[in-house]
């Protein structure tokens, strides 16, 4: 996770690519720790809901959409 935070630090993303990196973990916290940290930095913020379908857990999706709507 920490590596992925520093090798993606200075990039933009698009939602697929987060996706495509939140599926790399295995824990459900990391996915979900690492769709936090990219969502200021992706490019098209409206296509985001691709990256919900990373996730196993409902909480997560829930989770993911409250951080979304207090970070607009």
């Amino acid at each position: 996770l920490e590596m992925s935070k520093t090798f993606f630090g200075n990039q933009n993303l698009s939602s697929a690519q987060v996706a495509g990196v939140v599926k790399i973990f295995s824990l459900e916290s990391s996915r979900l720790n690492f769709a936090k940290f990219a969502y200021p930095r992706t490019i098209d913020k409206a296509n985001y809901f691709k990256v919900y379908d990373a996730f196993s857990l409902s909480s997560s999706k829930r989770e993911m959409s409250d951080y979304i709507k207090s970070n607009p």
